[in-house]
């Protein structure tokens, strides 16, 4: 029983890491070249998809085992963009989400609907900010071995803009994704394994297919 809950338990991060990695590369790609702002909505999908499994299994470092699935299958569909890019900033948002989550449960001993309201906005703010300097920040250093300080500032204004979509949005989403049960959905435990691998398959091979 206890291995079979472990399993379910990494099936499921498992699962939710590769509809980040499927996000990343199809919808990424659509929406860039459609010139939408591509990395806010990402980004808001990356912590949607943190914030539920974290309800769920509420183990602490299961969000990172998610970023490093996205980020494989992100490297596994190298069609367009920056891989290097796009593999800090999927790590580094998980980071920032975990040390904010942790964070929470120390500062915020009452969630009050102002503070649940606060928290979502900071919460998917900085997952897209911090992630998005992190990026501007690592990438040159790890690709050509320098990094100079006003190239980050001349991008400042534009992440700061950026940022403003997952603000907003994770003001609502949080407290409307906190007071959804997800553990009291029905599902057939049989159901559980077979529809957790196949949608893992799926987000995994279909890039393939369609690229």
């Amino acid at each position: 029983m206890k291995i079979k809950k472990i399993i379910n338990h990494y099936l499921l991060l498992i699962t939710l890491g590769s509809f980040w990695g499927f996000f990343e590369v199809v919808f990424g790609d659509l929406l860039r070249k459609n010139h939408l702002p591509a990395g806010s909505i990402l980004t808001i999908a990356a912590v949607i998809l943190m914030i539920i499994s974290r309800l769920i299994l509420q183990q602490k470092g299961d969000q990172l085992i998610m970023a490093v699935c996205a980020m494989l299958l992100r490297f596994f569909n190298p069609f367009s963009g920056c891989l290097l890019c796009a593999g800090i900033a999927i790590l580094f948002e998980a980071a920032v989400f975990e040390v904010l989550w942790i964070s929470k449960e120390f500062l915020l001993k009452k969630e009050s609907l102002i503070n649940t309201l606060a928290f979502g906005l900071v919460l998917f703010h900085l997952c897209y900010s911090l992630g998005y300097v992190v990026t501007q920040i690592l990438t040159p250093l790890l690709s050509v071995g320098s990094f100079y300080f006003i190239d980050l500032v001349k991008v400042l204004p534009a992440i700061l803009a950026g940022a403003l979509l997952p603000g907003v949005s994770g003001s609502f989403l949080y407290p409307l994704l906190r007071n959804l049960d997800f553990r009291k959905i029905p599902a057939k435990e049989s159901l559980l394994y077979p529809a957790g691998v196949f949608a893992t398959l799926f987000c995994w091979m279909f890039p393939k297919l369609i690229f």
